[in-house]
């Protein structure tokens, strides 16, 4: 039997085994980081970039805010500045009155 029999015969037995079979292979050998995306970490607290974009609002009319009294409050663990949710739930819920 030369070579080119030998694949042709691997090639019809390959075709007998069902389709989810053939592929269940891959799936296993995934590896764990493509099989599913990790769950996303509940959100603590803002950053002030990350604060902008949940409220669409850009980084400068936000210092702009800050600087006339109008900011959320803020906090600062080390040197970093965060926003907590409560502080941005309250600030949301003051500029809703202010414009009402």
């Amino acid at each position: 039997m030369n070579a080119r029999a030998v694949y042709v015969d691997s090639l019809s037995k390959r075709a007998k085994i069902p389709f989810l079979l053939r592929i269940a292979w891959r799936i296993i050998a995934m590896p764990a980081s493509e099989k599913a995306p990790a769950p996303a970490t509940p959100l603590a607290a803002y950053t002030i970039p990350k604060f902008c974009e949940a409220h669409d609002i850009s980084e400068r009319f936000y210092f702009k805010m800050r600087d006339a009294g109008l900011g959320p409050r803020e906090m600062r663990i080390g040197r970093a500045v965060r926003i907590s949710l409560k502080a941005a739930a309250d600030w949301a819920e003051a500029r809703e009155k202010a414009n009402s």
